[in-house]
């Protein structure tokens, strides 16, 4: 049975860590194997969705779940999907909603998968609703990360309250200091 731990500031869950560096260097992979081919968004998810599971001892992920089936009340009409849901595997209940987006798309197609996670605010049973922006190596994510590359303390405030940067991996070719403007990036947004 999952251990229904309440995710701080400074925890995260177990799948997180490894996702995020192993998609910041399978992007790597991707750019170095077709440079001029931008990745899509699906296909980030599926590696995701690989990378997420592997690490899945009493929950399974499953992608495209509707989001009126993680709203408490029936009531409410969403239409829309996240992209990727972790379930208890024993009761079936959803502990992670997440939603991947990349940096290409723009500050405003993130905003609105910040809004689709607020919106779950009070759906129970949640533990935590994370957006994952994937950043290419021809982007800088000012409003995301430092210029050193790491979580800032606080985000920018277009973002709106409650909407923390808990992880920046990077996935870069060179450790000089300068390669931070030239790295891959995944990084972890929650939402409170």
């Amino acid at each position: 049975m999952t251990q229904n731990k309440k995710i701080t500031r400074r925890t995260l869950p177990p799948w997180a860590d490894p996702a995020l560096q192993g998609i910041a260097y399978w992007m790597g992979y991707k750019s170095q194997y077709d440079r001029e081919f931008d990745l899509p968004e699906a296909a980030i998810v599926a590696e995701l969705h690989t990378l997420i599971s592997m690490r899945l001892k009493d929950q399974k992920i499953e992608c495209e779940i509707d989001y009126n089936s993680l709203h408490d009340s029936k009531a409410v009409n969403d239409t829309r999907y996240a992209d990727m849901v972790i379930y208890d595997k024993e009761n079936k209940r959803p502990l992670y909603a997440i939603e991947v987006k990349r940096y290409k798309t723009g500050y405003d197609a993130i905003k609105k998968d910040i809004e689709k996670l607020r919106s779950l605010q009070h759906a129970s049973g949640i533990l935590g609703k994370y957006l994952i922006v994937t950043v290419p190596q021809k982007g800088f994510p000012t409003k995301l990360i430092t210029d050193q590359g790491v979580a800032p303390a606080k985000l920018h405030e277009s973002f709106g309250k409650n909407v923390y940067v808990r992880r920046v991996c990077k996935a870069s070719n060179s450790f000089r200091h300068d390669a931070v403007y030239s790295a891959q990036y995944a990084i972890l947004i929650e939402v409170k």
